[in-house]
This record gives C-alpha cells, structure tokens and sequence, in this order.
C-alpha cells in the first residue's frame, strides 16, 4: 500500500507563519489609530503606569512577504527578529530594571534589532517581571486625568543605582511594617512599701509633704529614694545584692534557667515586658553565679543524703567497717546532652539502690569556647605562641573542658571518677546495677592494675531486670526473624515464608507478654535461691506452649491460689478448662519449640540468676528526664548549663522542691505564692505515678516532712 503523501515544507512554512500571527495577535496590546485609543480610554477609567508614558501602543505584526521573498526567507527573518529580541530580554537583569525608559531608548533599541522596516505605531519597552522587592513607581489617574494617589517617582535610568541582590535573611524582613505608635515609658519592678511611700508623698519623719522622691534602677529592679526638703531627711532602700548582683535580676534569670532558656529568650522577653535589657556579658555573670549557688546547695543536699542512707543502712543491720566505710549497692547510668555518638556534654550519676536517693554525679565536657576561640587565633596567626600560652595559663582554672575522648565513653570515665571519690565521703560502691553494656564494669576491674577501683575489694555487677527483659526480646525477635524457608511465589521469583509469624506464634504482642512474665516472677522470686527463681521464670514457658495433649504445668506454682488454672483446678479436683482458652498460648513446631527453650535456659543460667536481685535503673532514667527538662537536648548547651540542670535536678530529685529552691540564696524573702506552688510541686512529687497528673488541692497548712 503506498504512503500518504505528508505535507509539503511550503505549506509548513505557511503554517507556521499563521501561527506566529496568532500568538502576536493574542497579547494583550492594542493595534489601531486614533479612534481605538479614544475607544480603549473611554473603557478604562483608571489607567496605571509603571514609570512609562500612559498611552496607547501596539506590537508590530509579521508583514506580508514580498513578492521576490520566499516563504523561507521571510520566517527566517522573522524567527531571527524573536531570537534578537528575546535575548535583549534574557540579558537583561531583574534586579536592575530601568522603569523610566523613555520612547527615544526604545526606538534605539528596536532599531538595532532590525525592526524599522515593520508597521509600528508606538514602540513599547520591554519591562521583565517584578519581583516583590521591586519598588515601582504607580500613578493613579482617574478619567479627567487628576492624580488621586502618587507614589514618588522612580529614579530615572540615568541615576538608578545598582542593586545588590538580597539574601534571604534580608527579604524576610524587607516587608513594609505597619506604622506603631511607639510609647517610651516602661514598667518598673518596685517593692510595695516602696511604692506607698511614693503614693502618699510625705515625709516619714516631719510628714511634711515637700518631698522630693527619685527612682534609681539596678539592672530590672527599681529603688525609691524620698528626700524631705524641710527637715532635710533622706530615706532611701539599698539594692539587694548578692556577690555585687541584683537580687530580684537573680531572681529572673534564675527561673529562665529553669525553663531551659539562654540570652536569647531572656532578653526577648524582658523587651516584650518592656523591663531593661541586659547585656550578655551582664546575663553571663547573673548565670554563672547562680550555677554555683545551685552547686553549693546540691552539696548539702548531698551530705545530707549520705547521711540518711547511713540510717537506714543501721536498720537493715548493716554498718561500716573498721574504718568507717559503708559498702552500699549503687545504681549506674550515664547520659549524653545530645542524641546521638557525638555529643560534647556527658553525665553520670550513682543512685543508691535501697533508699533511691542520689548519693553523687559528674559532668563531663571535651568543649570549652574559650579555647576553641584561642586556637583559631593562633592558626590564623593573628596572635603569637608567646600570647596563646599566657592566656592559656589564664584561663586554665576556667576551662570548660575536663575530658578528652570519645562521646561513647563519657559514661566509663565518670565511672572512673566517682568510684574512688565515694571514699571521700567513707562510702564504697562494692555493687553496681547497671545494663547490659560490660564496658563501664570492665573498666572499673582494670582499674589500678586489675585491683579495680579499691584495692583489695572487688566490684560486682547486678543486671538491670528491665534490660534483661529487653535482651529476651531481642534474642527472641532475632529467631523469628532467621526462621524462614524459600518458597516459590506465582510469578516465579523466590520468597521467605516465616515459621514463627501468625496465630498462636511468637508476634509481637506475644513476646511483649513473654518479657512481661519474665520480669514479674522474677520480682516474686528476688529473696528465694536461685533454683526458685528460675523454676518460677521457666514456669511462665512451659505454660504458655502447654496444650491439652500435652499439658506442661509441672513448674507452675501448686495450689488453690496458684495464677495457673490447671493446678487450681487440680487442687480443688475438678476438670480442668481447655488450653485453648488461654489469653497466650504457643503453637510451635518441635525444633521452634526447642530453640525457644534453649534462649531461656541460656538466660536462666545459674550464673545470669546469680546477677539479678530485683533492681532496676528507673530511678536514673527518671533523673535523666529531669535534668532534659533544664538542659534540652535540643537546644545549644556549655558545661554550666549542664552544671546547673544536675544541680537543681539532684536536689529536687533529693529533698524536694521547697528545700531545693534558691529564691532565698539572692538576698530575698520567699513569697507566699511561691511558697504555695513549690508545696504543690512536693505534694505532687510524693503521689503514685498512675496519679500524678491529677489536680492537687491547694493546702497551705501542708509541710512535707525529711525527704
């Protein structure tokens, strides 16, 4: 079959022709004489300008060809017009627009891009799109020409600056603000008895009311001077002050501490309550003396910590030996500022396993600003070796930075530190609970040449039963996730089918319940031997994979009390209900079956039981999550606001909020408003966990009493 003939280039080249007509025709310019202009006025009321002249133009349409021109030639002139022109356009900058150009530059330019051979009534400039940075000047016109609204003229092309281009900082704030009445008083912060003898105006001494009363500020507190101009009296109130400081600045920048905040949120929201603005050398100062004031208060808190963990020591028959030393069992856990192997900040923290009460921490840091800005110093050779080592020397008692390592092991060397320290305070910490993780207990052994940290006694490690539920998990997460076979699928590729997924299997929920009971008999068990205590963890297995055929309840405990319902029914000799009824049960194949049962006898090794004595670190946990309230993780932190947050969090953590709080250390009396709230915190503190968010009843006759 012959090809249909295709179209032929004349009439492609016609084609196209019509099509560029088309698309010129569809901009919005109007083409036409003297009539249209007045016809195209009439319609448009208000006529905008943008820095050109408001008149009426029109584009230049594709002539005709002529008669010794060719269809060719003609679309290739007019193809080379546009490709003249549209690169006069691309060349041109946004940025750098020229709204005043007048008709006399545009006839230059159209003249040099060969357009004075087309019809053309009035040129039009070439204006590219605006930016919403650009400022451009608009007139309004009504229909008998009067200006409503002017905007002042644009700078013409011959003075128009250059623009340098904007960063995004800059355009976020280059919007046009509304117009504020700005007013300049401010609020004052001024004691009541201060602020009465304002108000009344007289004299305390003559009562005379020819007084002269002036206001002198302290950082964010004002203070009251009344002189008597008859008996020449002058009563004024002397700043309190705490090491040079401002008590009631103290007390501000105490609680923006307490929130977690720096500077930043300090100085904004003294701006917004129009209070002074402090300096940040000034805030620094105000932050570094309260840190200490924390840290002298945290210290006896401490000591009287150790103190009743003596006591109660004494009541469990435990006392010290020859030497005064008391052997405790201790808690350990460490924590980083940020999430993360790479963070700056680290801490570690002992916690006595009888009373939970915080026996002693340490902050560790391998950043200190000071030296960092010394050392870029010195690398750009901006100041000489000689220099940097005479600062250094200045600045070591200063130095932020007492730790040099990885952020992985912040944890062992605060280990390392308060090992030997606790004899300092006649305290040894011959047991350590602690997580799976054996580095910490590893490095302690190591310790003075394998002695460990004291010489002639061992250190022995307790497993944390929680992680030792969650290493249940993980071993049984791992077999089901290797128990598979190859199957073939019905497109023909290879797939995994799992023999431990699905009903009556091991699935998520059905491990959780495993750890669970795991867990809870090992609780029941913490006193017996060791025997009990694993024929009570083993016995929570052999009952979950019992089945009517083959019931396993030989380790489940015996009784009409017994929380297994086949012994309970035994013992009151009746039948016992099917084993389908249970709320867990397993249905494994004889080899799953069997793998199951050897990671349970792995972990109840007599050895393993032998470490497991009840004990948890959920009170370190817990004290974690409170100093991540004063030291967010997520915001920039140094060492002293770490410092700060472990103080203030051992101390609540200790003896409460009442007793721990430093309104009173800043030269100040305690409100009754803060009295009442901190009661609240404590009565709060003191209730179950399940009930802690409840309301509390506000009783101001309630004093919390020891600790």
């Amino acid at each position: 079959m012959p090809k249909a003939k295709g179209i032929s280039r004349k009439w492609k080249l016609q084609l196209s022709v019509a099509r560029s007509k088309r698309r010129i025709a569809k901009r919005n310019f109007h083409v036409g004489g003297e009539s249209n202009k007045e016809e195209n006025t009439e319609s448009c009321p208000a006529a905008i300008t943008c820095g050109v002249p408001s008149v009426t133009t029109s584009l230049p349409l594709l002539s005709e060809p002529d008669d010794n021109e060719s269809f060719t030639e003609h679309l290739l002139k007019s193809n080379i017009r546009k490709h003249k022109l549209r690169q006069r356009q691309r060349s041109s900058n946004v940025e750098d627009i020229d709204v005043s150009t007048d008709v006399s530059s545009v006839d230059t330019c159209l003249s040099d891009l060969e357009l004075d051979n087309l019809p053309v009534s009035e040129p039009v400039p070439f204006i590219s799109r605006l930016s919403r940075h650009d400022v451009l000047s608009v007139t309004f016109a009504d229909t008998d020409g009067e200006k409503e609204n002017e905007v002042p003229e644009a700078t013409p092309a011959s003075e128009t600056p250059v623009v340098t281009p904007m960063n995004s900082a800059t355009k976020r704030v280059s919007y046009p603000s509304p117009a504020v009445e700005v007013c300049h008083d401010e609020y004052v912060v001024i004691k009541k008895k201060s602020f009465e003898q304002v108000v009344i105006k007289n004299c305390p001494d003559c009562l005379s009311k020819k007084v002269k009363v002036e206001f002198t500020k302290r950082h964010l507190e004002t203070f009251v001077t009344v002189e008597c101009e008859e008996c020449e009296v002058k009563c004024d109130e002397e700043p309190h002050t705490v090491h040079e400081l401002n008590g009631f600045t103290c007390l501000s920048v105490y609680g923006e501490m307490l929130r977690g905040g720096g500077y930043s949120s300090f100085s904004r929201a003294n701006a917004l309550k129009t209070f002074p603005v402090l300096n940040s050398h000034l805030y620094q100062q105000y932050a570094e003396n309260i840190t200490k004031l924390a840290i002298e208060k945290c210290e006896k808190i401490l000591e009287q910590s150790r103190n009743i963990v003596r006591d109660e020591y004494g009541k469990l028959g435990q006392m010290p030996n020859e030497v005064g030393i008391l052997p405790v069992n201790v808690t350990y856990d460490g924590t980083c500022h940020t999430r993360g192997h790479d963070s700056n900040l680290g801490l570690g923290v002992a916690i006595d396993a009888e009373t939970k009460l915080v026996l002693d921490y340490f902050v560790l840091s391998k950043y200190c600003s000071r030296c960092s800005v010394l050392k870029t110093l010195l690398d750009k050779k901006k100041i000489t070796q000689i220099k940097y080592d005479t600062e250094r020397v200045k600045h070591s008692p200063k130095c932020a930075k007492n730790y040099s390592g990885t952020s992985d092991n912040m944890e062992v060397e605060a280990a390392k530190i308060l090992w030997p320290r606790s004899l300092d305070y006649n305290m040894r910490f011959d047991v350590m609970v602690s997580d799976g993780d054996t580095a910490t207990f590893t490095n302690l052994k190591n310790m003075n040449n394998g002695d460990g940290p004291y010489p002639g006694v061992k250190v022995t490690k307790e497993e944390c039963i929680n992680h030792f539920s969650k290493r249940l998990k993980h071993r049984l997460g791992q077999l089901v996730k290797n128990a598979y076979s190859e199957k073939l699928l019905e497109s023909g590729k290879k797939g995994k089918q799992f023999s431990l997924r699905g009903k009556d299997s091991l699935t998520d929920a059905t491990i959780h319940k495993l750890a669970s009971y795991f867990v809870n008999n090992i609780r029941k068990h913490m006193n017996a031997d060791v025997k009990s205590m694993r024929n009570g963890v083993l016995a929570s297995l052999y009952h979950c994979i019992s089945t009517d055929e083959k019931p396993q309840h030989h380790l489940c405990p015996v009784g009409a009390d017994s929380w297994c319902f086949h012994q309970r029914a035994t013992s009151n000799n009746e039948t016992p209900p099917s084993h389908n009824t249970m709320e867990v049960r397993l249905r494994l194949e004889p080899e799953d079956e069997a793998a199951v049962k050897k990671i349970y006898e792995e972990l109840t090794s007599e050895e393993m039981m032998l470490c497991l004595k009840g004990c948890t670190q959920i009170t370190n946990k817990s004290l974690h999550q409170l100093v991540g309230t004063y030291c967010p993780k997520t915001i920039y932190k140094v060492k002293r606001d770490l410092d700060f947050a472990s103080a203030v969090a051992v101390s609540e953590y200790n003896a409460g909020y009442e007793k721990s709080c430093l309104d009173t250390s800043f030269g100040l009396k305690r409100s009754s408003v803060t009295q009442q709230k901190l009661r609240q915190l404590d009565a709060r503190m003191q209730l179950p966990q399940g009930h802690q968010r409840k309301r509390i009843v506000k009783d101001t006759s309630y004093v919390p009493g020891g600790y």
